[in-house]
């Protein structure tokens, strides 16, 4: 359970820097678009990143299936956790709930399942991430590196977003593993 814990808690770090840095980068272009309100800098830049994954389809689909891959990740983790809370609700007997997920084989399933599509759309999205990074570095250049536009993004600070992106998928991933292997080891049994 420690293990988990340290693990969610080094991803929501991870999570909060990157967040930091996007901040820090728009309120950089706060500076030279004094008429734009943070939110509609942060819009733009993400209607731009959309439409420059839209411009290549192939780009696109593999966006769509990782986002469909995430989704079915999170029932399944869902479904495991609700498995665990049924099965120390049979212990405890505190909570009037019941899912139809009591057993451990049931947790057991919902967290290796977790793990099967959440693998695969971890890789997909550390493609995509690399994809953005490299095409928003070439928009840098081809633009001319200059802070006046809208979208532009130091290559320093890109590189830096694209690790910790990287650094985030890791994290998540390795939080899906030990969720599914201490649901099959019995980390995560109820003291009753």
């Amino acid at each position: 359970m420690l293990t988990l814990t340290l693990l969610l808690l080094a991803l929501l770090i991870t999570c909060g820097v990157r967040w930091w840095l996007d901040q820090h980068q728009i309120h950089a272009q706060l500076a030279t678009h004094k008429m734009m309100l943070p939110v509609q800098i942060r819009g733009a830049r993400r209607v731009y990143v959309r439409g420059l994954y839209r411009q290549t389809p192939r780009v696109n689909h593999w966006r769509y299936a990782a986002m469909a891959l995430w989704v079915l990740a999170g029932l399944l983790a869902f479904y495991g956790a609700m498995g665990l809370l049924e099965q120390a609700n049979q212990t405890s007997g505190l909570l009037p709930l019941t899912f139809g997920t009591g057993s451990a084989d049931a947790a057991s399933i919902g967290w290796w399942g977790a793990v099967v599509t959440g693998l695969p759309a971890a890789l997909i999205q550390a493609y995509l991430v690399g994809w953005r990074t490299r095409t928003l570095i070439a928009a840098n250049q081809t633009a001319g590196e200059t802070p006046t536009d809208l979208y532009w993004t130091p290559t320093p600070v890109l590189i830096r977003l694209e690790r910790l992106d990287w650094l985030a998928l890791g994290w998540l991933v390795a939080c899906l593993l030990t969720a599914a292997i201490g649901t099959q080891l019995g980390w995560f049994t109820p003291l009753g």
